[in-house]
């Protein structure tokens, strides 16, 4: 485990994440040879952190791999480090505004509104 602060600059392999321009990702120094454990079996990451000694490591995946791929990272975690790893998916979700929710933003799109009109500003 590094300490917070402790990072470290890695160069991305080529075919992980192709279409990023800056090809460097700044990385806890602590997770690196799991990251580079990964990359090596062409497992795309979108994230990580080494949890500071607050809670356990974690490696965020696309949420194209399947169960049976994340079983797979996980040993291939395993392989490389022995502290228990929490493996999220990245997921693309709508967030559905409730109906109050829609309301209080109608009140204040009409007050801001309001504001503007007569030449107010409200903080």
């Amino acid at each position: 485990m590094c300490q917070k602060g402790e990072q470290v600059v890695l160069e991305l392999p080529d075919d992980i994440d192709p279409g990023k321009k800056n090809r460097t990702i700044s990385a806890d120094k602590c997770c690196v040879e799991v990251l580079k454990g990964l990359w090596g079996h062409h497992i795309q990451t979108l994230g990580h952190c080494c949890g500071h000694g607050e809670c356990n490591p974690s490696i965020v995946v696309s949420s194209d791999y399947s169960r049976s791929d994340i079983s797979h990272i996980s040993f291939l975690i395993e392989l490389v480090d022995n502290r228990k790893w929490d493996i999220y998916q990245w997921q693309l979700t709508k967030v559905k505004l409730t109906a109050s929710a829609a309301l209080l933003k109608k009140r204040r799109r009409s007050k801001c509104t309001r504001c503007l009109r007569n030449n107010e500003l409200e903080i």
